[in-house]
């Protein structure tokens, strides 16, 4: 309890700085996205977000920023649509040309919960380092995650739902394009940044966008925040790459607003995208 101050100022201007208004009431915040008519409003009790820091307190600022932006971006996320949202009486055949893969810090949950009162749809992407694929569930009046009751609602399978979801990320990544990476000590080193938030969640199509120019088996990437792939094309024997890769990544996660992670992860092509393994971190 006695950081629960410092933790309810830290939330509050992340909120702030994602364009949600807030208000304190007691131990609650009373939150509001958007205007007029369909301004989205709602009242949260962060105390699950906040037993999660205290479970790993002291935390470095870093570290901070890491679990309570995956809060903020799952609270953000669910206000997103506006307040008439029929999205829990949508069907699958609607909307799973609106499906997209992202990549979230695992907090994102509570976020969720804290805002529509269940629980998204999610697999682990690396359960070790925390992180989470989830999908954005995009309907005519906004953006929203994709939630646990919806699918069982449908009946869909995983296979089904990633098969929608990766689609569309493949198409919204056929025009982007491995630029040299900034501030990388090895030029080998290669980015992918369009800024559009999905960047990390990139690394679940790489295989199928840029297959001509991946000539090793295996290749590695970092993902240090969700606007910023890294990405070299290196066997597990060259070490020189792949530390320059580590440590452009652990710079990148450090000075993001967001970060996701700063591990490097390796990834055979001929494997299903999203089981990637931990190939190195600190």
């Amino acid at each position: 309890m006695t950081h629960h101050k410092d933790y309810t100022q830290t939330l509050t201007e992340a909120l702030e700085s994602s364009r949600v208004s807030v208000t304190q009431i007691a131990d609650t915040l009373n939150l509001s996205s958007g205007k007029g008519l369909t301004a989205n409003k709602v009242n949260i009790d962060p105390l699950p977000l906040f037993d999660r820091l205290d479970q790993e307190s002291p935390l470095d600022p870093t570290r901070m920023k890491q679990l309570i932006g995956g809060y903020v971006s799952g609270v953000v996320l669910s206000m997103g649509e506006s307040k008439f949202s029929t999205a829990d009486t949508v069907e699958y055949e609607e909307v799973a040309g609106g499906m997209l893969s992202n990549v979230e810090v695992d907090t994102f949950i509570l976020g969720v919960e804290a805002v529509l009162g269940v629980k998204p749809w999610y697999e682990h992407f690396n359960e070790e380092r925390g992180l989470i694929q989830v999908v954005y569930l995009s309907l005519n009046r906004g953006t929203r995650p994709l939630t646990q009751d919806l699918v069982e609602r449908w009946g869909s399978t995983t296979d089904r739902i990633f098969s929608a979801a990766r689609s569309m990320l493949f198409h919204r990544t056929r025009d982007a394009h491995l630029d040299r990476a900034k501030d990388a000590s090895h030029p080998d080193i290669q980015q992918v940044s369009k800024g559009d938030g999905y960047d990390a969640a990139r690394s679940l199509v790489l295989p199928d966008v840029f297959f001509i120019e991946l000539n090793e088996p295996t290749f590695h990437f970092a993902m240090p925040s969700k606007d910023l792939l890294l990405f070299v094309d290196a066997s597990d024997k060259d070490t020189e790459k792949l530390q320059a890769l580590h440590d452009l990544a652990k710079t990148k996660w450090s000075e993001a607003d967001y970060p996701l992670d700063h591990a490097v992860y390796t990834l055979k092509t001929t494997q299903r995208p999203y089981f990637a393994e931990l190939k190195k971190a600190e």
